[in-house]
């Protein structure tokens, strides 16, 4: 019974060691790109170009 209650803890323990671990890394990433970083479509490209590889 002991033992089932230390393995709880340590699985309880190791988990919110992973979500602290997980916000670290996620606040030294950089943000998303802006809205003007974003690659283009070049002109002509678009939803046909798109139908037409999914027709194949």
């Amino acid at each position: 019974m002991v033992v089932i209650v230390v393995c709880g803890l340590f699985v309880t323990a190791a988990l919110v060691g992973a979500v602290f671990l997980g916000i670290r890394v996620r606040s030294r990433e950089p943000g998303p790109p802006h809205r003007s970083e974003q690659p283009t479509l070049p002109r002509g490209a678009g939803s046909r170009a798109a139908d037409h590889a999914r027709a194949e």
